[in-house]
């Protein structure tokens, strides 16, 4: 059986069949075609292929844009004088999302232990401190195990959709969470309304570049106010018209000649699960209308789920404040393997007692749910 090495998504099988837009080609090759993962980026790509399987990965020479976080990890080996860096990554660049990192190309062929195997001997026979697999699915976990790697917990939110309108939603909730978020839907309404603003769903392959290019600049606001770093680059945002999967979620002042976008969030749809993505707005709009967060990146997602029949949102990564907007504390899954023995034995030892401490507070998150409790 072949096995390849590309450094390019050029060569790279498509799949039509994939639902998950984070898995599609599409979206991988935008971060090479965006200069957003590259080399020059820290993310060098390194995706491997058989006749059967294929999956995106990258070499890392640092850890940011992963949200699996191994800085402690990292500051280790800085401590006892070895490098961490280079490491390979198996992980959607800048997304927290649960996704497949083994793509089937062969629907007959479904257990890639072969070929996990063939991957597993190129990261051991190059010069890689370790090997990572973020937002693991359970189709290979089982694998993974069976290679060594040791499974390390985090935690996300997820909305479980039950309901066919938001008040079918609305009426599952304790009353006190009812009234709380009928209040702040009702203030960004009266907002909008006093200053000629207009929410607007629309896809991002409808959109024109300069509509896109304001886009950017409202993502840029969100980088600013968290003195982050912008890993996304404006012609990502242009090439999501390409994308059929994207769409936003905008303000629109309508005050002005070019119905200007002041306000915006971004999702990617499929059939199984809504994903929240990015959201930004001009400085002034956050303290004049505090609850224009919650609305266009919780509730209008809650309400697209319960009109189009979404199983479930997952509207990115942290915030315990979702918890009060019916939003599930769930495990994330990651995979990891460390090539020093003697490192390893340490940060497997850790990691078990933080998986522990990662369940026992999931349980006690979820005791903060919203929902009435049912007799």
């Amino acid at each position: 059986m072949s096995f390849s090495v590309h450094h390019s998504t050029s060569k790279l099988y498509h799949n039509k069949d994939l639902v998950n837009p984070f898995e599609k080609l599409d979206f991988i090759s935008s971060m090479e075609k965006s200069l957003s993962a590259t080399a020059q980026t820290g993310w060098t790509p390194a995706f491997f292929e058989d006749e059967s399987f294929q999956s995106y990965a990258y070499v890392k020479t640092h850890s940011y844009g992963e949200y699996i976080f191994d800085w402690a990890w990292a500051d280790l080996y800085q401590r006892i004088g070895v490098n961490y860096y280079p490491k390979l990554l198996h992980a959607t660049p800048f997304s927290p999302i649960s996704a497949n990192k083994v793509l089937s190309k062969d629907k007959k062929q479904t257990r890639p232990s072969e070929f996990l195997e063939n991957i597993f001997e190129f990261y051991m026979s190059n010069e890689l401190s370790s090997h990572h697999y973020l937002f693991v699915e359970k189709e290979i976990q089982k694998e993974l195990e069976e290679l060594n790697y040791f499974k390390k917990l985090s935690i996300q939110y997820h909305f479980f959709n039950r309901w066919t309108s938001f008040d079918d939603f609305l009426g599952s909730l304790k009353k006190r969470k009812r009234k709380q978020i009928k209040k702040e839907r009702r203030k960004v309404t009266e907002f909008l309304t006093e200053n000629a603003l207009t929410i607007s769903h629309i896809k991002a392959s409808s959109m024109s570049i300069s509509e896109l290019r304001e886009i950017y600049n409202l993502y840029l606001t969100t980088i600013d106010k968290k003195q982050s770093h912008p890993y996304l680059t404006a012609n990502f945002f242009e090439l999501l018209r390409e994308n059929k999967d994207a769409f936003f979620f905008t303000v629109n002042n309508q005050k002005t000649d070019k119905n200007e976008i002041i306000a915006m969030s971004l999702f990617f749809d499929s059939p199984d699960i809504l994903y929240g993505r990015y959201w930004g707005c001009i400085p002034q709009l956050t303290e004049q209308c505090p609850f224009l967060h919650f609305e266009l990146c919780y509730y209008l997602g809650i309400e697209y789920c319960t009109e189009n029949s979404r199983p479930k949102f997952e509207a990115g990564a942290q915030g315990e404040h979702k918890l009060l907007r019916g939003f599930e504390a769930v495990e994330i899954d990651s995979y990891h393997h460390i090539k020093d023995p003697s490192i390893s034995q340490i940060i497997v030892e850790h990691t078990q007692h933080q998986n522990l401490a990662i369940k026992n507070q999931i349980n006690h998150l979820n005791s903060y749910l919203p929902f009435k409790v049912e007799d």
